[in-house]
């Protein structure tokens, strides 16, 4: 318990400390260490950074990254929310929607909405990122699939030349192992190819 305890930073004779004269931060941290210890299958956090430190967040984020059960984080916090989340949900408009992109997608979609809204509002009863987020998800699948294929093809090529490569090596290795390779002259000049011309 003191070694699971110490990795939370309550380390030593902090683990015997009163409860009471921990601060704010202090108090989450021990009540999130609690509740890994009973290794949920299931984390809800909402804002679990608001009282930390910057060390006690990093720590925050290596505990929540090795947890084994399933995650939902709500948090403003994107250094965290980068180091821990697999996958986005963006909730507005009364909506609740995968959301395909990263951090810096949202920020940009966020920016584009933003713009849209003071330029012309809604249009055609959805917002204008919506019809932003529709495009973007559309050039990434399309990129995706444009990656996918340029890599499939250098893979044959390259499974081609390793095939190439292979059997001359084998070819090689046979004539390599013949004894007759290093006693003959004839052999010899065969083996070691065309004489230069």
């Amino acid at each position: 318990m003191r070694d699971f305890l110490g990795t939370w930073k309550f380390a030593g004779d902090r683990a015997f400390e009163s409860v009471d004269g921990f601060s704010g931060g202090e108090r989450a941290r021990l009540a999130l260490a609690l509740i890994a210890w009973d290794k949920p299958n299931l984390l809800l956090l909402d804002e679990p950074t608001n009282h930390l430190d910057l060390d006690m967040r990093e720590a925050l984020a290596d505990a929540l990254a090795d947890f084994d059960g399933a995650l939902v984080l709500v948090s403003h916090d994107r250094h965290l929310l980068g180091m821990v989340c697999d996958s986005f949900w963006r909730v507005a408009d009364g909506e609740v929607a995968p959301f395909d992109g990263d951090l810096d997608d949202y920020c940009a979609l966020a920016e584009d909405a933003h713009r849209g809204q003071q330029e012309d509002g809604e249009a055609g009863g959805r917002p204008r990122w919506w019809r932003f987020r529709r495009r973007n998800i559309a050039a990434r699948a399309a990129a995706q699939r444009d990656n996918e294929k340029a890599a499939r093809q250098r893979v044959k090529k390259i499974e081609t030349r390793t095939a190439s490569i292979d059997a001359e090596l084998a070819t090689l290795e046979v004539q390599l192992t013949d004894p007759a390779t290093y006693n003959e002259p004839d052999q010899r000049d065969d083996a070691a190819g065309p004489a230069p011309g």
